[in-house]
């Protein structure tokens, strides 16, 4: 039986830290309504939360995604933590296409190339255009793909490991 991973308390800082939180309901760049940390579940224009439901609401929405995607992945594909928790930023971000059947990723990690995959999150930086329906390129979402490729390679930990072999 495949042993269940859970996100790392660094990667639930590192998310919660990208989501920033809103207790009060907004439109994010793709023009869905979001409240909390990232949460868009039966979200509505005016609606309001205190800070303990959103962090319940985060909680909630890291566990499912955890769960039914990340974890759902073919028994082949083996996951080091800052991978695992890379992959819940990704899909906690866009959804489950960025990792189903067919993608970059998907395919990467299938194959064993786990820079093609890192390289892969970079393919994620559009939102869709309100008044031309076209994509668009979005610095901010580039900004976090980066983030996100970077700690999905423990290149944050090399850092920090080198950092303290300095000091």
């Amino acid at each position: 039986m495949k042993a269940i991973k859970t996100m790392s308390e660094r990667g639930l800082k590192w998310l919660k830290s990208f989501e920033g939180c809103s207790l009060t309901a907004y439109k994010c760049p793709a023009g869905v309504w979001t409240i909390g940390y990232g949460h868009t579940a039966g979200v509505i224009s005016g609606m309001k939360i205190s800070p303990a439901d959103a962090d319940r609401l985060f909680a909630q929405d890291v566990k499912n995604i955890a769960e039914r995607y990340v974890n759902a992945l073919p028994d082949k594909i083996k996951l080091s933590q800052n991978q695992f928790d890379a992959l819940c930023f990704l899909v906690f971000n866009i959804g489950p296409q960025s990792i189903a059947p067919g993608t970059t990723i998907r395919n990467a990690l299938l194959a064993g190339d786990y820079e093609k995959a890192a390289q892969g999150f970079m393919l994620w930086c559009k939102v869709r255009d309100k008044k031309t329906g076209q994509l668009v390129y979005h610095k901010g979402l580039c900004d976090r793909r980066k983030k996100e490729s970077t700690y999905f390679l423990g290149i944050y930990d090399q850092i920090k490991e080198r950092l303290a072999e300095l000091a």
